[in-house]
């Protein structure tokens, strides 16, 4: 629309990092088309295959935005970083173990 301010992160082409923690992603960006893409990034020093953390407020939020929501995954970070995004929903592109659970007296 002629003389509308484009969106944070829309025509620029700058991505806008996430200010409101916890929010479940680290960028919220838009794509050319201006739709809009939550992008958590997972950096790791170790191979392709080497296991990251993914806390709740990250997978709730994937869950609630499957068709907004990316995870992009760096890796041998020091060693000419290499990166691909996570196959989408998360349960198809990774195995997730369970690691903590919340324990209440009776």
């Amino acid at each position: 629309m002629p003389g509308r301010p484009p969106r944070p992160g829309q025509g620029d082409g700058l991505a806008r990092r996430s200010r409101r923690r916890p929010s479940g992603y680290d960028i919220r960006s838009f794509e050319p088309g201006g739709e809009e893409r939550f992008l958590e990034i997972k950096t790791t020093n170790g191979h392709a295959r080497t296991r990251f953390w993914l806390p709740r407020t990250q997978y709730e939020v994937a869950a609630q935005n499957p068709s907004t929501y990316r995870v992009r995954r760096v890796f041998h970070f020091q060693n000419g970083a290499e990166m691909f995004d996570i196959k989408r929903p998360l349960d198809a592109g990774l195995r997730l173990i369970p690691d903590k659970y919340l324990a209440v007296p009776r």
